[in-house]
């Protein structure tokens, strides 16, 4: 009985308890060989990790405005940012009216995957993808899986110096055959999955990503000349699912597919689904909002299982 001294054992309470705190604890030890793994592949490649690393690079993607304030012209965001600010993704900074990149060639972290992981099962099957992922997103995802990289600044977290050739190498020394944008919205890193895809089509790596759509027609027709496939994650089909939980447009993600018709490029959606919220939207068979033609309806497609939104 509690407050017993001469019992032997423990209570089921007390058990229970044990149970829990031991299952964290192993947990918690299960996920030190993933670490080790990682840091020991750095040291390998001679990868150097600072904190709060920043390379920069100027964006070709941006309209110069009076007072030295700049219009980004990349994402359907434009945003109109003063001197000394950044725009809506945060990794993007106007300096003395020249629009840069802070995230050109210092990932936040770079892994191996599956190729079915991004998710693409029509390309490459079976075969691994060098995936790298920066800070910053231009979306507000309120059920982000990766929220801890999206949500940060460059200048908040530990980053790698790994310029675009340097990808491309380790992609190809180590056997992947894909190197794909992939954790975040890699259109805040364009200029970096850019450089990337020029010098992978040299060496006959795929240059894949997996990313919400949102990018203006200009870059994405550019960017289509060194992508050789792109997994769309649809969030939704509605204006107002759109606007409270990414706090994006819906309209503006559908138009990915137009531009990217070209021989050999391969376009692909997953749609995320959340009880009570996206399945209760879900329109099969009708046209992406805004079209009008049998052409541009929703492409194959997978659906994606998350944590339940509750907002």
């Amino acid at each position: 009985m509690k407050g017993n001294p001469d019992r032997k054992g423990m209570t089921r309470r007390e058990f229970l308890g044990n149970c829990a705190k031991y299952s964290l604890l192993f947990s918690s030890l299960a996920t030190i060989p993933s670490v080790f793994h990682l840091v020991e592949h750095a040291d390998a490649y001679n990868i150097r990790r600072e904190w709060g690393l920043i390379k920069t690079k100027l964006s070709p993607y941006y309209t110069p405005l009076e007072g030295k304030r700049i219009r980004c012209d990349l994402c359907p965001r434009e945003c109109v940012v003063s001197d000394g600010k950044r725009g809506y993704c945060e990794v993007r900074e106007n300096r003395d009216g020249k629009y840069y990149s802070l995230v050109y060639g210092n990932p936040v972290t770079w892994h191996i995957d599956p190729i079915e992981k991004k998710p693409f099962f029509h390309v490459l099957p079976a075969s691994s993808s060098f995936s790298i992922a920066t800070t910053g997103c231009n979306f507000d995802c309120k059920f982000c899986q990766n929220y801890e990289i999206s949500q940060a600044r460059p200048e908040e977290t530990a980053n790698f110096d790994m310029p675009a050739e340097l990808v491309v190498a380790a992609a190809k020394k180590t056997g992947c055959r894909s190197i794909a944008s992939t954790y975040v919205e890699p259109t805040i890193f364009y200029e970096y999955m850019y450089d990337i895809g020029v010098l992978a089509k040299r060496e006959g790596i795929l240059n894949v990503c997996h990313s919400n759509g949102y990018i203006n027609q200009k870059p994405l027709k550019a960017l289509c000349k060194v992508l050789d496939a792109a997994c769309i994650d649809l969030k939704g089909f509605t204006e107002e699912y759109y606007r409270t939980l990414t706090e994006g447009r819906c309209n503006r993600c559908w138009r990915l597919s137009r531009p990217s018709r070209r021989k050999g490029f391969m376009w692909r959606s997953s749609i995320w689904s959340f009880p009570r919220k996206t399945m209760t939207w879900m329109r099969f068979g009708r046209c992406a909002p805004g079209s009008r033609r049998s052409s541009d309806r929703i492409p194959p497609f997978t659906f994606r299982d998350s944590t339940p939104c509750t907002s």
